[in-house]
C-alpha cells in the first residue's frame, strides 16, 4: 500500500546514504506519490528541532529541486507533520515559537524557503541582485505570521541561519545504486525485444516503482526509465497477444 511505501522509504532514507536523495526527489516530484509522501513525511522525526532544522532534515532526504508548485505540495504536508510533532515539545523546542497552527508552520516554511532562494539561488544567477535584508525578510514575514507566534529575534536567528548555511532542494550528481547501503529489489541483465529483428541488452534496475535501464552496469545516469506503477505483470504462456505473435 502506499502507507506501505511511504514508512518504508522513511526508515530507510534516515540510513547515512541509504536513497539516493536526488532518485528519491524525483520520485516525489510526482503527483500519484502524494499518499505516499503524506505517510513518508509523518514518519520522520522533526521531535525537539526548530522549523528550520526541520526543513534541513526534510531537504536531507530528497531533493526535489526548485519547481515552485512542487515545493509548495511538499511544504504543505510537511507543515501538517510538523505541527503534530512540535506541539508535544513546544516547550522545549528553541528558538521559542508559538504556533496557532499548521497554516502558521506552512507560511513561515515558505518564508523561509523565499529567503534561501534569494539569498543563494537568485544572487548566483545575477551579480547585480541585491540581497535581501533581515529587515526586509522580518517585514515580510510580519505579513502573515504576527509576533505573538513568532518572535522578531527569531526571525533574525533563522535569518542569519540561512545565510551562512543555504538550504539545499536541488538535485545532486546522482549516486551509483552499487554504493547504496540500501540495495534495490531486483537488478539485472535485461533482453529487450523490439521486433522481431532488433533485440537491446540493458542493465536493469528496479527501484522505489520504476526499472531504470542502463547500457552498463557501471553506468551512474540511465539510459531511459520505466514507470511500473499500476503496472500488470503477466506470464508470456498465459498471455493471448503474446501467444500469437509470429516470433
Amino acid at each position: 500500500t502506499d502507507a506501505e511505501v511511504g514508512q518504508w522509504l522513511a526508515q530507510m532514507s534516515t540510513v547515512t546514504g541509504g536513497l539516493d536523495p536526488t532518485m528519491l526527489g524525483s520520485y516525489f516530484s510526482r503527483k500519484d506519490t502524494l499518499e505516499v509522501f503524506k505517510t513518508f513525511v509523518r514518519c520522520l522525526d522533526f521531535a525537539g528541532l526548530d522549523i528550520l532544522q526541520a526543513i534541513r532534515k526534510l531537504f536531507d532526504t530528497f531533493k526535489p529541486g526548485g519547481e515552485g508548485q512542487v515545493i509548495a505540495r511538499i511544504l504543505e504536508l510537511f507543515a501538517d507533520a510538523y505541527f503534530g510533532q512540535w506541539i508535544k515539545r513546544k516547550d522545549s523546542t528553541f528558538p521559542t515559537t508559538a504556533y496557532a497552527s499548521s497554516d502558521s508552520i506552512l507560511q513561515v516554511a515558505v518564508s523561509l524557503i523565499m529567503l534561501n532562494t534569494e539569498l543563494h539561488v537568485a544572487s548566483r544567477r545575477s551579480t547585480s541582485t541585491k540581497l535581501m535584508t533581515v529587515e526586509e525578510y522580518v517585514s515580510n514575514t510580519r505579513r502573515v505570521v504576527g509576533d505573538e507566534e513568532v518572535p522578531e529575534t527569531t526571525l533574525r536567528s533563522w535569518y542569519d541561519a540561512v545565510k551562512q548555511d543555504q538550504v539545499s532542494v536541488e538535485p545532486l550528481p546522482r549516486v551509483p545504486f552499487s554504493k547504496l547501503p540500501v540495495q534495490p529489489e531486483i537488478e539485472g541483465w535485461l533482453i529487450a525485444i523490439l521486433d522481431p529483428l532488433t533485440q537491446r541488452r540493458f542493465w536493469a534496475v528496479l527501484a522505489l516503482q520504476r526499472m531504470y535501464l542502463f547500457s552498463d552496469a557501471s553506468e551512474v545516469e540511465p539510459a531511459d526509465t520505466i514507470d511500473l506503477k499500476d503496472t500488470v505483470v503477466s506470464s508470456v504462456k498465459e498471455d493471448q497477444h503474446s501467444k500469437d505473435r509470429p516470433w
